[in-house]
């Protein structure tokens, strides 16, 4: 009855968090709400011996969602439709996958071609003069096809089949060749995930179909993750040839985990779907406070009790509809706990977004001035690292990064602070430099180069550089002499970029 079937689960399988609109956890409060079980699907859920008993997404494929190919003539229903999305796939074309959490853009992974064509759509959606070769995610059939192009170690296989399917970061195969260079360029490591519903899993039957499929967030430069499909078919369009939708809605939007291994400890660098929404325990009871978190890759956090309430990553809060997914994360977080806020904690930044809604939440929840918080950026980042150990008392914090607003007013950000969890005192810092154009100058890096060489015997102290730069290098040296745009930072960041256009890295 489910043979082939792209939606099936059991108590113990199956969707959650990205379905769930409101507790308890019953069908008739999830996007399942719409499927009317059929007799044979409703006596497995009444019957206390069956492995579907109160499986609120229990379905088939008469009675359940149903997966279409659009964008290229008809091919059926769920694996036909698979099917024909396949056949595309093996001809180089992108496909836009709407999956448990939101869309992916997907390609054969082995296929340059198909890769590269993807890697140019994404690039044309960037703000203009913005560049990125960052690494494409890959998903594969099976650990055996992953180990035929990564290193993977007795601890980075459980992490790939652990029920939370992470993004895995691995060492690349010395000689493996079936995965286009264009995936990952210049880097080390490629991220692999194993197939984590039944959906992606057909994509690769039959076995030996592909060896790995790109799979990326299905967004727009800086924009979250896309879930309805009339919005993908909007916004997607000018990245995809087709889509495989399907009409499971997907009420809480959440990325893919990325995970990787530190010896055997997994270290997080993107906490989303299979993480959220489980607790972090405090160890002690806390009074209940809404962390509003900083501007870049920004997640949130509300306690209650003695946990912790992480959020999905959100993302870079620069647009309306990155807040518009942090808003309703954070309605749906403090509905499914019942958290009621009595504090409010925000980047010390003024101009940030999340400072911006910290600020008008407190308002609207009269939430005392007393108990609104400014906490400095490279703070708590030491205050966090204390937590993570279990820390105590005074350390001496180092926290590099590339920029957070300082209590002097400047950018901080290659940072020594004599802390605890409350307090801090700030030992030392690099050397404070120019920031010529503001935050610009994180994303054209000869600005930094040209910063630093003015402090320091002169921009023509490197022989070529300002010819390498053109005109541009001049008033920008101008900008730093004089302080035009240009406050002082003390970031590590800025001072990586410096190096790496002075070594003809990346301008």
């Amino acid at each position: 009855r489910r043979y082939l079937y792209p939606f099936i689960n059991c108590t113990n399988c199956g969707p959650r968090y990205s379905i769930v609109k409101d507790i308890p956890y019953d069908r008739p409060f999830t996007t399942m709400a719409p499927f009317v079980m059929c007799p044979e699907c409703g006596n497995e859920y009444h019957d206390p011996s069956n492995r579907r008993f109160h499986a609120q997404p229990n379905a088939c494929h008469r009675c359940g969602p149903k997966v279409w190919l659009h964008g290229k003539p008809e091919a059926g229903v769920n694996y036909d439709a698979i099917s024909a999305a396949q056949k595309l796939l093996k001809e180089g074309e992108v496909a836009a996958i709407k999956g448990l959490g939101g869309f992916h853009l997907a390609c054969d992974g082995g296929n340059p071609g198909a890769v590269q064509k993807l890697r140019d759509r994404k690039r044309r959606s960037l703000k203009k003069g913005v560049q990125s070769n960052k690494p494409f995610a890959l998903m594969a059939p099976d650990v055996e096809t992953i180990r035929s192009l990564c290193e993977v170690s007795a601890e980075e296989e459980n992490a790939l089949l652990s029920r939370q399917r992470p993004i895995v970061l691995l060492e690349k195969k010395k000689g493996a060749r079936t995965v286009a260079d264009v995936v990952a360029p210049g880097n080390r490591r490629l991220g692999v995930m194993l197939p984590y519903t039944p959906l992606h899993r057909l994509l690769f039957h039959p076995e030996g179909l592909f060896k790995a499929l790109v799979m990326t967030s299905g967004n727009i430069a800086d924009e979250p993750i896309v879930v309805e499909n009339g919005d993908a078919l909007k916004r997607l369009s000018g990245l995809a040839d087709f889509f495989l939708l399907h009409d499971r809605g997907i009420y809480m939007r959440v990325d893919d985990s990325i995970l990787w291994m530190d010896g055997k400890t997994g270290r997080l660098l993107r906490r989303a779907r299979g993480f959220v929404p489980d607790v972090i325990p405090l160890g002690e009871e806390m009074e209940e406070v809404f962390a509003a978190g900083g501007l870049l890759k920004n997640t949130f956090c509300l306690t209650k009790g003695r946990n912790a309430i992480v959020s999905q990553h959100i993302g870079d809060l620069e647009n309306l509809e990155a807040m518009e997914f942090y808003k309703e994360t954070l309605r749906n977080l403090k509905n499914t706990f019942r958290a009621d806020p009595k504090i409010v904690a925000h980047d010390l930044h003024p101009d940030y977004l999340s400072t911006a809604f910290a600020l008008e939440y407190a308002a609207e929840h009269g939430i005392p001035a007393e108990k609104v918080i400014a906490v400095q950026h490279h703070h708590a980042h030491i205050a966090g690292a204390m937590a993570e150990h279990n820390l105590i008392g005074g350390v001496i914090g180092i926290s590099f990064d590339g920029t957070g607003f300082g209590e002097d007013g400047n950018i901080w950000g290659g940072e020594f602070l004599v802390a605890n969890r409350r307090n801090f005192k700030r030992a030392a810092h690099l050397k404070y430099t120019r920031l010529p154009g503001g935050d610009v100058a994180a994303k054209e890096p000869w600005r930094m180069a040209i910063s630093y060489l003015a402090g320091s015997g002169g921009v023509d102290s490197l022989k070529g550089f300002r010819q390498r730069i053109g005109p541009k290098a001049g008033i920008v040296e101008e900008m730093a002499e004089k302080g035009l745009n240009s406050p002082f930072t003390s970031s590590m960041g800025r001072l990586f970029d410096a190096v790496a256009s002075i070594c003809g890295l990346r301008d």
